[in-house]
């Protein structure tokens, strides 16, 4: 099983790294509920560049966070989206839902 981690670069954006999938999601939901409960309403970026891999467990996990930055107030921005994950989002139709900042990983 590959680990994943959620940390804050020195610029204050998000990065993800690893597996973002069934295995990891409970683990990465609940420290990006702290971080988003804690700091309250502000405009975030995720860096998901460092993404290995991802499944629907993944998107649902960026929904949710994504929900939870606009009921603070906030916006939530996704970077460098792998492939993989687009493909999800689009079969998902959640599409709309997502801010993306630029072209996939």
């Amino acid at each position: 099983m590959s680990r994943a981690s959620l940390e804050r670069g020195a610029d204050g954006t998000l990065r993800l790294t690893g597996a973002l999938d069934f295995a990891n999601a409970p683990t990465l939901w609940r420290q990006g509920r702290a971080i988003f409960d804690a700091e309250g309403a502000s405009h975030r970026e995720i860096d998901l560049a460092a993404v290995e891999r991802t499944d629907s467990a993944g998107v649902a996990l960026l929904l949710d966070w994504t929900r939870r930055a606009r009921a603070h107030g906030g916006e939530l921005r996704l970077r460098h989206v792998p492939q993989q994950m687009l493909a999800i989002v689009q079969a998902s139709g959640v599409q709309a839902v997502f801010e993306i900042a630029d072209d996939p990983a």
